[in-house]
């Protein structure tokens, strides 16, 4: 089983009136009732001995103030809009690679999905005027650099 590791650090230990041994890397090896047991981690990635010096106990409270779950942003996909099957599938390719470019990545969060999606719907109207913006999804990665360089966004 694959568990989540945490770093606690010395802002950490400041703010949450923690001892010194409490910084440093740590597994987190159980989540029972009040207690989180956490594991030292070596610089190496392994865990520590189980010596009492490298087993840390904290409140489940503590850890949700050091290590926060993350919260999953919305992710709407083309589904949300009425087009047809083949197209939600294609724009959902289109938003995936953008995903994995830095830049577009960025931008489709400052955004937002649903506006980026709306807008790829416009950009491959066949009545848009001028017709279709791209219909191919490398040629919808250079509009949308273009766009993100111009500043059209």
């Amino acid at each position: 089983m694959n568990m989540k590791t945490i770093t606690i650090n010395e802002m950490h230990q400041v703010k949450h009136e923690l001892p010194a041994k409490a910084i440093g890397e740590w597994k987190i090896e159980n989540v029972s009732g009040d207690i989180v047991s956490l594991h030292r981690v070596n610089k190496d990635g392994s865990l520590g001995s189980d010596r009492p010096h490298n087993i840390y106990k904290i409140s489940p409270e503590l850890l949700d103030a050091i290590a926060p779950e993350p919260k999953k942003p919305e992710t709407p996909k083309a589904e949300a809009f009425e087009i047809s099957l083949r197209k939600q599938r294609w724009i959902d390719q289109l938003i995936e690679q953008m995903e994995s470019d830095p830049f577009l990545k960025e931008m489709l969060e400052t955004q937002g999905r649903k506006t980026v999606i709306a807008q790829i719907i416009k950009d491959t109207d066949p009545n848009r005027q001028g017709g279709k913006a791209y219909s191919s999804i490398s040629t919808a990665l250079k509009i949308w650099n273009g766009r993100r360089l111009k500043g059209h966004l």
